[in-house]
């Protein structure tokens, strides 16, 4: 005949048991909490009229540990000192160029690290580009035009800036400044980077010439104004190509530590564009290239004083 069972011994209770059960008292110790808060702020509005958020949030904070608080403000603190020391060596960087190089169409060799530029925007295509470079954790520049901005565009460059990218001013409306009087290239200059500064946007410190035309009056006039001229050492041709993987591997092909490379965000159809980016980040990634803002790029690769340009050619 077979042994009866034995009964379950309910006393002998893992450790790992424990421990779910504790994790379990202390969630539901903490949903308690909130729901404590919530009728508070339930009753509050219904005796006084309104909805207090504020209030809410405070009854909600006064549940967190106050060490954790401090935890989460230090984290903070660290968080903001640093970007700020880095955006110091960034403007240092620019300010270091303007005074030695009449122009950066390429950035030195010191470390392998290029930048993507991407030009007449914003549009609906940026934030397409935006969602690809986010998946790749790549950063890159954006030279807008003006009047381009309006209220629905001006989410598009805060997102830009708050993702960690560069704004940059390319005209007001895609003028070619060599044949504009001095006192018309600055109404533009002001205006764009005034339009583009009440979006929330840092001020511009970059400017690229609109079809790459410059000379040296102009020049003297983009670094009297504090902005270093851009130009490019990898033109795309994107608003002429039709293969987004024939444009990626001509980039791949070119790429070199340092290198500006051309692109565009609006002035047209830029779903080639927008379908090669991600080849060409993750070519760069293979190649043990990383993809960065051009302030960034001249802080670890500063550029030579004696710059040649790639010959301008006409873009959209």
């Amino acid at each position: 005949m077979p042994s009866p069972p034995t009964p379950r011994d309910h006393t002998a209770v893992s450790q790992a048991q424990l421990h779910r059960r504790r994790r379990r008292r202390a969630t539901a110790i903490g949903l308690g909490l909130l729901v404590i808060v919530l009728a508070v702020g339930a009753l509050t509005a219904g005796s006084s009229g309104s909805w207090d958020p504020a209030g809410l949030k405070a009854a909600a904070t006064a549940a967190i540990p106050e060490a954790q608080l401090q935890r989460q403000a230090a984290t903070a603190k660290r968080a903001a000192d640093a970007a700020r020391r880095e955006r110091s060596r960034e403007n240092a960087a620019v300010s270091t160029a303007i005074r030695t190089a009449p122009y950066v169409s390429a950035a030195g060799a010191e470390t392998k690290r290029v930048a993507l530029t991407f030009d007449d925007g914003p549009s609906p295509y940026t934030r397409g580009i935006l969602d690809t470079l986010a998946r790749f954790g790549a950063h890159a520049t954006f030279f807008n035009l003006g009047y381009l901005v309006t209220p629905t565009t001006a989410a598009t460059i805060r997102r830009v800036v708050a993702e960690g990218h560069v704004i940059g001013d390319h005209s007001w409306d895609h003028t070619d400044f060599t044949k504009l009087p001095r006192a018309q290239v600055r109404a533009q200059l002001v205006r764009t980077n005034a339009t583009l500064s009440a979006t929330g946007a840092p001020p511009p410190r970059l400017f690229r010439p609109p079809y790459g035309a410059f000379n040296p009056s102009l020049l003297a006039q983009i670094r009297k104004a504090k902005m270093l001229t851009i130009l490019w050492s990898i033109d795309t041709a994107d608003y002429s190509a039709t293969d987004p993987a024939e444009m990626a591997q001509q980039v791949l092909s070119d790429i070199k530590p340092g290198s500006i490379i051309l692109m565009h965000d609006g002035g047209g159809n830029r779903t080639t564009t927008s379908n090669a980016l991600p080849l060409i980040l993750k070519g760069l990634k293979e190649r043990g290239y990383e993809a960065v803002t051009v302030p960034q790029l001249l802080v670890t690769n500063p550029p030579s004083s004696s710059q040649q340009s790639a010959t301008p050619t006409p873009a959209p």
